[in-house]
């Protein structure tokens, strides 16, 4: 079956074309429902590197169908088609978690597209989740050898269009439009680590009086842990992250994606910062419990980052709070 995926994207293919009236009502959709049911039958040998390529051709004409055709729905019909859409970001939270490198590419290259996505479906989580976790912020002065490379290859003399923006927009946190907010810092094309470290101490500081405040700063606090090579910047990024879980654990979901990414990541020095919280974020995001921890177990045997420490510690905490 896995040697069949280019024929699949092909079939696939000639039917997102189809105008939404004819998409709708002559079952093409049940057609793309069925063949993800498919993919989902090949986790995980789908996401190995030599499938990735025809993968993304899958992916990409998925992508394509709910651009071409969400917009132009009528309510009822947006409702059925959410089934089809949260089963797809699944599959795709799924390759992120097997194979980060190659998932947060695809997911890079189209973002103006989930964008588009998230603007019909804006309480999404999952969506707001994924884009969130593979954003691309350059956290770095100009001329700074180590800031890394924008995702575009256009040239030109801005890049403000490769930079992601959060989905949701709520409002500051109560500083009237200082030039410290952490969101306003964000969406500029460059800016000083210093600048953003200033900023999420000053959100510390709001937070200690109104823990609440930082619910509203997830996304960017997520895009500050994984694009700003400031370990300084991680740690405290970090710790609100958590301060703000702990303060509704609901929201605990929102970050598995981004921490399966710092996980997965080539810096050790924010795996290290990440195992060192897994304890605590595993008892916060239960749900995904095992999943982290054997994600955590992976890293351990695939690196020389000792992560036996963290994991027996998650094992006891657990242990203690169920007795």
């Amino acid at each position: 079956m896995l040697r069949q995926l280019p024929m699949m994207a092909s079939l696939l293919h000639s039917r997102s074309g189809m105008g939404t009236l004819v998409f709708g009502t002559r079952n093409h959709a049940s057609f793309f429902v069925h063949m993800l049911g498919t993919l989902e039958l090949l986790v995980p040998h789908l996401f190995l590197d030599i499938r990735v390529s025809a993968l993304n051709d899958i992916l990409d004409v998925y992508v394509d169908a709910f651009q071409c055709h969400i917009h132009y729905m009528r309510n009822h019909e947006r409702e059925r088609i959410m089934g089809l859409l949260n089963r797809f970001l699944l599959l795709v939270h799924q390759y992120v978690y097997h194979n980060p490198s190659a998932a947060r590419q695809w997911v890079q290259k189209h973002h103006g597209a989930m964008q588009d996505v998230a603007g019909v479906f804006p309480d999404l989580l999952s969506l707001k989740t994924l884009l969130a976790g593979t954003c691309i912020l350059r956290l770095h002065p100009e001329g700074n050898e180590n800031a890394p490379e924008s995702a575009s290859s256009e040239p030109g003399p801005s890049t403000r269009s490769s930079v992601v923006r959060p989905v949701s927009q709520p409002l500051g946190f109560g500083k009237g439009g200082s030039s410290r907010d952490l969101r306003s810092l964000l969406d500029k094309d460059t800016v000083d680590p210093e600048e953003i470290l200033s900023a999420l101490k000053d959100l510390d500081v709001v937070s200690s009086r109104k823990p609440e405040v930082l619910e509203a700063y997830q996304d960017e606090l997520q895009c500050v842990v994984l694009t700003s090579t400031n370990i300084s910047c991680c740690s405290l990024a970090f710790r609100l992250l958590l301060q703000s879980i702990k303060n509704n654990p609901k929201t605990a979901g929102q970050f598995i994606s981004g921490y399966l990414q710092c996980l997965a990541s080539d810096r050790r020095d924010l795996v290290l910062l990440v195992l060192d919280h897994l304890p605590e974020f595993v008892v916060l995001a239960q749900e995904h419990g095992s999943m982290l921890l054997r994600k955590a177990f992976q890293v351990g045997i695939s690196t020389n980052v000792n992560s036996a420490v963290p994991i027996t510690d998650t094992l006891l905490l657990l242990n203690m709070q169920y007795g």
